[in-house]
């Protein structure tokens, strides 16, 4: 598989881990915590996905493969980093969450 087509695989499946991430504290925000933690764990499969694309990209360069910094490549890192943040910070505020809905019981 080329790099342009690398990066679009990153950026395909980044941008489904944040919809994800993003749905899941729709869900936690309704008590649906449940729900929350499976949309949790799918946008972990698929930014697990994406990070693995990543590092096929970078084991080439460093094994001496030629690679090509391009928009689409810088727009695939955004994206991958975007979704590895919003992981870490979705799960935060799930936790705060159940305890903001513990508090108005």
């Amino acid at each position: 598989m080329d790099q342009q087509m690398m990066a679009f695989q990153i950026i395909a499946k980044a941008g489904d881990a944040f919809s994800k991430q993003m749905e899941a504290l729709t869900e936690a925000k309704k008590g649906e915590f449940e729900r929350a933690t499976e949309l949790v764990r799918e946008g972990k499969d698929d930014l697990t996905a994406a990070h693995h694309v990543q590092t096929e990209i970078l084991t080439a360069e460093a094994q001496g493969v030629e690679m090509q910094i391009t928009p689409i490549v810088v727009h695939a890192q955004d994206h991958l980093t975007k979704a590895i943040i919003g992981d870490f910070f979705v799960k935060e505020l799930i936790g705060m969450q159940k305890q903001i809905n513990e508090l108005k019981k």
